[in-house]
């Protein structure tokens, strides 16, 4: 695809998109690793996930989202959640947030 900066927008554009969170996508994109996130988002990130039944994965709210379990962490844990959903899905043994071993069995 030969796609520039004039065209994106075209060729991303989906018309059952009704609204995006750009935040939510920025913290996504910088969880992956693709950017880098700014002091700006951070705070903006922490302002608006005051509801606990958002997974910080999927970005979906759900009813099932738990602390995932670390093995010796070492630090504050509290916002390292995701849904079973996402969890059953994940295949590494690490956390996604900071990398410290998690017990996958837990999981």
């Amino acid at each position: 695809y030969n796609i520039d900066e004039e065209n994106l927008i075209e060729f991303v554009y989906d018309d059952n998109l009704m609204h995006m969170d750009v935040d939510r996508a920025a913290l996504f994109f910088s969880w992956c690793g693709v950017c880098k996130q700014t002091d700006n988002a951070v705070v903006t990130t922490k302002n608006n996930d005051d509801s606990g039944n958002v997974c910080p994965i999927c970005f979906e709210n759900k009813s099932n989202i738990i602390l995932i379990p670390h093995w010796e962490s070492r630090g504050n844990i509290s916002s390292h959640r995701m849904c079973r959903d996402c969890m059953e899905k994940y295949s590494k043994n690490d956390c996604p947030f900071c990398h410290e071993v998690s017990l996958k069995d837990a999981l």
